[in-house]
């Protein structure tokens, strides 16, 4: 492994076992980040049943943290793997399984989720939420994901949105990529090395590359050079509504809008261009 991804799962390890506790609980609050959160999960759920068609199946959660999904997915009889970087997630993970007796359990497993150590073609489908992000490298996680993944079998991915709606209309992003994009530019011009950029901001990050966010239609070709085909974007979450980065809407109103929103992008295709996040489905040919 080089030593820049190294780095990077390093840093990417102790971030997130210095907010393990803040993970574990995020989905049970009622703020309009939590409730979106929960909305991500329900998604995936719904996207696993629909493509899973009633089978149960080896799934590899990937990326599991302290196993949100894994626990869901356990509860529906799949057979499931649970990968992560952070030691700490992982045995907060087999703590909560402790008492649980999950007989489809088939493990923690620590390591980089783009250099596994799985045989190849082992899954019958890969769950890798909230991961793409944080990674140095979009096409060695998704080789990884073709590696390991069957032929004919799925994954499902998310990927957080660079051209929300709540960016969009707050006059405080444009300021803020014009200024970061300049602080960027000047130092590159000059023959200076500038570190790791975050995706969204353009700074230079001391502990991690964090929150990168997409266009739509980033990875498509990317996806499509390692063998796999999108079936299915699902978009789904709005706002909260900000000005100048401060949420002008309370947390009650604003999943209103979001849900209302909602219901429109799924006869609407054109509106999840803007949604926070999207849900992929693609499958191995």
């Amino acid at each position: 492994m080089p030593t820049e991804t190294k780095d990077n799962q390093v840093k990417i390890s102790n971030h997130f076992t210095n907010t393990l506790d803040y993970w574990h609980t995020l989905y049970d609050g009622s703020t309009f980040l939590s409730l979106h959160m929960a909305e991500r999960k329900k998604i995936v759920l719904d996207l696993v049943r629909a493509n899973a068609m009633g089978n149960t199946l080896k799934i590899l959660d990937m990326g599991c943290g302290t196993g949100i999904l894994t626990r869901s997915l356990l509860d529906e009889k799949h057979s499931v793997a649970s990968l992560d970087c952070s030691k700490q997630m992982l045995e907060k993970l087999d703590d909560s399984l402790s008492e649980s007796h999950y007989d489809t359990f088939l493990g923690t497993f620590l390591g980089n989720v783009a250099g596994t150590s799985f045989p190849a073609e082992d899954f019958d489908a890969i769950i890798c939420i909230g991961v793409f992000q944080y990674q140095l490298n979009d096409d060695d996680l998704l080789r990884e994901i073709s590696r390991i993944l069957k032929k004919g079998g799925f994954c499902i991915f998310t990927l957080p949105n660079l051209l929300r709606l709540n960016y969009l209309l707050d006059p405080f992003y444009y300021f803020r990529f014009l200024a970061r994009a300049i602080k960027r530019i000047l130092p590159k011009a000059m023959g200076k090395d500038i570190g790791t950029p975050n995706a969204l901001s353009g700074e230079v990050s001391d502990t991690l590359p964090y929150d990168k966010k997409y266009f739509l239609w980033q990875l498509n070709d990317s996806i499509e050079k390692q063998g796999l085909r999108i079936i299915q974007i699902v978009g789904f979450g709005y706002g909260p509504l900000t000005f100048w980065s401060k949420q002008i809407v309370s947390d009650e109103r604003s999943l209103k809008i979001s849900s209302k929103l909602n219901q429109i992008t799924s006869s609407c295709a054109f509106l999840k261009y803007f949604s926070n996040r999207w849900a992929f489905v693609v499958v191995k040919m």
